[in-house]
């Protein structure tokens, strides 16, 4: 999986990891490295449960 992330150093010297496909999750780190870990994460656990919260009405299909 791919995610964009945008970086950015804050004035503190912190970074910044945004993930474009999920633009309410920012990720903090001492590093850039650290931040972007982080942020990949978020977006894991964030991908997890939209496709959990999308397929949890779904029945399974019986077939014979």
């Amino acid at each position: 999986m791919h995610f964009s992330i945008v970086h950015r150093q804050e004035k503190d010297g912190r970074w910044t990891a945004q993930v474009a496909e999920f633009p309410e999750l920012v990720a903090y780190g001492a590093t850039k490295e650290e931040a972007t870990q982080k942020a990949e994460i978020l977006a894991l656990i964030a991908l997890a449960e939209k496709r959990f919260r999308l397929g949890r009405g779904a029945r399974p299909r019986v077939t014979n």
